[in-house]
């Protein structure tokens, strides 16, 4: 901080009209010894050992002591001929050569310099501190470099505030990347009109992982509303006489992500750290204890209007949109993606050890209905033993349960489903969460309607073969035939799972959801969601490497990559949109919640960055020795609240192929960095 402090003390000076060297001149512009002078008296005069070998210096004590001195420092290395020029005025290009090496900086990418309209024109010795300032004040200094004006005490004011302010930044930021030795970051950080505060391969490709969802959530809040609730309701197809409804009961699906057991009475969200979307994770667990709530609820009304009798059947319409399908991976397999979503469409099972070994595992599922038939053969394994050896615990049977699985998935004639577990568990152990994941959504949920109804003292009926004719059954979607509903919460709860939780599940369902009901298509939804999304990044400056229509599936998606420039364009727009403090309360909070809990709490800033993240663990294979390499991906992008309520966008890429895979050592490099942007903006 002397150096930076000391540089304030330059700033002064140059604007002081002190005459402060014998080569001034009377148009005020600068020469290359006065600048030398100014940097040497800014450092404090200080006396150099060394004597440069320069043939064309005065005898001027002040010129003849900074030339040493900077010459010592390698900040200067005269014109060739052993000539220094001191007299020659000072250009641009010449001023931040001088300025670079002064602060030791260097720029991430040695190319940027060819982001410049007018690179041809900068000289080989000044395109890596050409480099540097596009990465760093591109948005004060314009497309072009202009290397070759000249330098006014005016000018050289400026210069030496831009470099002095974030020289330090760039030293320590550049010194926490270095504890990754061989990662390679890719960020921006800026203020929402676009001013840039500090930037490195801001316009280089990278995989974003799950911060796309940032893009997710734009685009259901652009076309659909910060209000936007869905509406599951329930309608009779015949009169009600006397308690009974002489018809069938129709539950309209309207693609409510919390349909089930995710929303509580009081109106808050469950929100566990690794919900049941997250599949063979060790720390997975049921979203809720009472997944079918939504269905009791509905029940509930049902009941209260008086019906004892359905004489019809209970029939899910879920023609809101055409059903799709996706693999989402982490243990889940192929999702079915629905406009009917009764817990997630998945079915949990905690498989717990027997009292013996030898005997079956004890089963508690999540929800039990009359739709699925799990056999459990699942049996009790002896129990973990410590091999003691450094601690390492070798355990029996398929250890914590990584050999359960779900086997035999078969369908009956009546529609319902017969599936076995299969596997073993310690003796001992702690319990293991499996998910099976519904592959008709509206069986599901009729089946466990009809149950939930039956335990109401409801009579009815249901056929899982049959199929409907939802046109015919619109016709009875009136006020006089509505007989129970169910509002969601808003828009920012719905988002809530995807972008706290990061849940790949309701990922792949929001385009659907948008394309069919801000796009009015129930036939390709999917296609119609991203086309809008499509229109979106062209008004807001977004450029994926592919074009993103035509994407079928997550995997594709996460084929497609985007620069850190176009998540802070994107950004920057979300700050300028009625919807901003919505969308940016759905986003994790650094230290405190969803996938940013694991930043130190402690640090500055954490309580007031909002961000996305993206993790991903990537396996490569080099096809000439077969080796395999393992790159890390740990991103983030959102919004930083400044104490005077002032924000800043950013977007933080980093990829690392380490010795031993350690990601937690990528997001606290990311959180240290974040952290120092926070402090820098602040102190």
């Amino acid at each position: 901080m002397k150096r930076f402090a000391a540089l304030l003390l330059a700033l002064i000076m140059l604007l002081s009209p002190v005459n402060i060297s014998a080569y001034s001149n009377a148009n005020g512009f600068l020469t290359r010894g006065e600048f030398a002078q100014l940097l040497w008296e800014a450092s404090g005069n200080p006396a150099s050992a060394v004597t440069a070998p320069f043939i064309d210096l005065t005898t001027d004590i002040n010129i003849t002591g900074a030339i040493n001195y900077l010459y010592e420092k390698e900040v200067i290395l005269g014109t060739g001929n052993n000539l220094f020029a001191p007299n020659e005025q000072l250009t641009r290009e010449m001023a931040y050569v001088m300025l670079s090496r002064y602060f030791g900086l260097a720029p991430h990418n040695i190319k940027a310099f060819e982001n410049f309209s007018d690179n041809y024109n900068i000289s080989l010795w000044a395109r890596d501190a050409a480099a540097y300032i596009f990465e760093r004040h591109r948005n004060t200094i314009g497309a072009a470099f202009t290397p070759s004006s000249i330098i006014t005490r005016e000018d050289a004011a400026v210069l030496i505030a831009e470099l002095s302010k974030t020289s330090q930044l760039d030293i320590a930021i550049k010194e926490i990347m270095a504890r990754l030795d061989g990662s390679l970051w890719g960020m921006e950080f800026a203020f929402p009109n676009g001013e840039s505060i500090y930037s490195i391969n801001r316009e280089q490709f990278f995989q974003p992982a799950s911060t796309l969802k940032i893009f997710t959530a734009g685009i259901a809040y652009e076309t659909l509303g910060q209000d936007f609730r869905f509406n599951t309701a329930v309608y009779g197809t015949g009169s009600i006489e006397n308690g009974v409804l002489d018809g069938d009961l129709v539950l309209l699906a309207n693609g409510d992500l919390l349909f089930g057991g995710r929303v509580n009475p009081d109106g808050s969200i469950n929100l566990p750290h690794r919900d049941h979307s997250f599949g063979f994770s060790p720390d997975a667990v049921p979203v809720s204890d009472f997944p079918l709530g939504s269905l009791y609820e509905l029940a509930r009304q049902i009941a209260a209007r008086g019906i004892r009798e359905i004489r019809g059947n209970i029939i899910v319409d879920n023609s809101l949109f055409r059903e799709g399908s996706d693999n989402l991976g982490a243990g889940v397999g192929d999702y079915i993606i629905s406009p009917i979503m009764l817990n997630d469409n998945i079915i949990g099972v905690w498989v717990n050890p027997g009292e013996d070994v030898g005997e079956p595992a004890v089963l508690q599922i999540l929800p039990e209905t009359p739709y699925l038939t799990i056999i459990n053969e699942v049996t009790t394994a002896p129990p973990a033993v410590n091999a003691g050896v450094g601690g390492v615990v070798m355990q029996g049977g398929a250890g914590v349960g990584g050999g359960i699985r779900f086997e035999n998935d078969i369908r009956n004639p009546d529609g319902t489903r017969t599936v076995t577990i299969s596997g073993d568990i310690n003796l001992g152990g702690a319990p293991v969460f499996r998910t099976y994941t519904v592959p008709e959504p509206a069986s599901f949920a009729e089946a466990a309607f009809h149950m939930i109804l039956e335990e109401k003292g409801i009579i009815s009926n249901i056929n899982l073969t049959r199929t409907h004719n939802f046109n015919i059954l619109r016709e009875y979607y009136t006020e006089e035939n509505l007989l129970a509903q169910l509002i969601s919460p808003t828009l920012r709860y719905q988002l809530m799972p995807m972008m706290k939780l990061s849940s790949n599940l309701h990922t792949v369902a929001w385009p659907y959801i948008v394309g069919a009901i801000a796009g009015d298509d129930s036939e390709n939804a999917m296609a119609q969601g991203l086309l809008m999304q499509a229109e979106m990044f062209e008004r807001t400056g977004v450029k994926p490497s592919i074009p993103i229509e035509g994407i079928q599936t997550i995997a594709e998606m996460a084929m497609v990559l985007y620069t850190p420039a176009s998540f802070t364009n994107f950004l920057n727009y979300l700050y300028t949109t009625p919807y901003f403090n919505d969308y940016s309360i759905t986003l994790p909070i650094m230290g405190v919640d969803g996938t940013l809990d694991d930043v130190d709490p402690n640090l500055e800033a954490s309580g007031n960055v909002f961000a996305k993240t993206g993790r991903v663990m990537n396996m490569t294979m080099n096809i000439a020795d077969g080796t395999r390499q393992i790159i890390i991906i740990n991103n983030w992008a959102g919004f930083i609240e400044l104490p005077d309520g002032q924000f800043v966008t950013f977007s933080l890429f980093s990829q690392y192929s380490p010795d031993m895979p350690n990601a937690l050592l990528m997001q606290q490099a990311a959180g240290d960095i974040v952290n120092l942007v926070y402090k820098y903006l602040t102190n």
